[in-house]
């Protein structure tokens, strides 16, 4: 069976590519968040940029807990393979998967 060059890049629940960080098999997610929210949504804007509403308020990194949650879950891969590695206390975060 033949692979494409792209497919180890390939998360499994989405069907796009998200570019490789310098050969170690790590991806960089961009991510806007939006505080407070009623219910939880993640909308992709594009390959390697999503907005996140997430439903925890930002005090003392629940909200960045809870924003690793809801990445893992739409993403489809476990907890400890994602951190937050930008924009702790911002909106825009950048966001680490391990492989």
């Amino acid at each position: 069976m033949t692979t494409s060059p792209n497919q180890e890049d390939r998360l499994p629940s989405e069907d796009f590519t998200l570019s490789r960080r310098g050969g170690y098999g790590i991806l960089l997610l961009k991510v806007r968040v939006t505080l407070n929210a009623r219910k939880t949504i993640v909308t992709r804007i594009d390959a390697e940029t999503f907005e996140v509403d997430v439903d925890e308020e930002p005090e003392c990194g629940r909200a960045n807990r809870r924003l690793l949650e809801i990445m893992s879950e739409h993403l489809r891969v476990p907890k400890s393979r994602l951190a937050l590695v930008a924009g702790a206390r911002s909106r825009d975060k950048v966001i680490l998967i391990a492989r």
